[in-house]
């Protein structure tokens, strides 16, 4: 009797394409030919580019560090409910993130930042005596948590000049915000032709072949936001990502980089409960925050 290990080469080569990420990951797991053939299929780009952002970050030491305090808050959602309010909101959603919320292993989660984990600003206390740099990383606030999720109008343009820029509404996901606000930007390509901003940093950390084939931005065709009610000052910056899983892959880097400033780890240093943030807080910022809700149009 036939089974699946017995099927042809060819013939897996136009299944492996059809499989969700999840089966893909289950598949390389299955035999050595499998791990072979797998990157030779022709899967969806999204879809691939998740599956070796999986691949690196479960071979890092830090992942398995990182997965006690995350697990004891995961909770589960309806990941098919999330996607659909988005599209009510907006009718386009980039392809690696529809990708995410919908096949991603709930129990890989990077740095934090799920719909599945509370909306819950963490900070730090002083007992676990961190170095200043990790500190970023687990302060925050998990805004895909909010559900259902709200998508706000931003006003971007690629003019920093007020008088010159004209700047348009676009459509943006809040995603995670400390000091800093990273957004997801739904708008058209023609006007933004990265996926993530995160705003109000003061350097660009992309590689320039994340810049879309740009040779580089200056100062007169950097895009800019306007979240707070006011042009951003020009010391200030933005700090942009080609895309959601490139971003995702930045968010890991960064906890490893973080880890590698310790001669001995000794044990993933959990982040306290400052307050939980509801949806109605507002005093997040000192200034108001971006709550313009974007209106589809009709």
């Amino acid at each position: 009797m036939y089974t699946f290990n017995d099927l042809p080469n060819e013939l897996l080569l136009q299944i492996f394409p059809h499989f969700p990420l999840k089966s893909l990951i289950a598949a390389l797991g299955v035999r050595s030919l499998w791990r072979h053939l797998a990157p030779l299929a022709e899967i969806n780009p999204a879809r691939r580019g998740l599956l070796e952002l999986y691949l690196q970050i479960i071979a890092s030491p830090i992942f398995r560090q990182t997965r006690p305090w995350l697990l004891e808050r995961l909770r589960p959602f309806d990941r098919e409910a999330y996607i659909d309010s988005l599209l009510e909101q907006h009718n386009y959603l980039p392809e690696d993130f529809r990708i995410w919320i919908l096949e991603w292993p709930a129990k890989a989660v990077i740095a934090g930042c799920w719909p599945g984990l509370p909306t819950t600003y963490y900070g730090l206390d002083s007992e676990n005596k961190l170095m200043p740099r990790r500190d970023r990383l687990f302060r925050g606030c998990n805004w895909l948590g909010r559900q259902p999720p709200v998508l706000h109008a931003v006003e971007f343009s690629y003019i920093q000049n007020p008088k010159e820029a004209n700047p348009q509404d676009v459509p943006a996901l809040l995603v995670w915000e400390e000091y800093l606000m990273t957004w997801l930007v739904l708008g058209p390509k023609s006007l933004c032709s990265h996926g993530v901003y995160t705003v109000g940093d003061d350097e660009y950390y992309g590689d320039f072949e994340d810049r879309s084939g740009q040779d580089g931005l200056d100062e007169d065709t950097e895009p800019w936001f306007k979240p707070d009610g006011d042009y951003m000052d020009a010391e200030e910056g933005i700090t942009i990502y080609s895309s959601w899983t490139y971003w995702l892959l930045k968010r890991f880097h960064h906890l490893e980089s973080m880890e590698r400033g310790y001669d001995r780890m000794m044990g993933y240093p959990e982040p306290s409960e400052s307050r939980p943030w509801g949806d109605q807080d507002e005093g997040f910022h000192s200034q108001p925050r971006a709550d313009r809700v974007w209106k589809p149009k009709s």
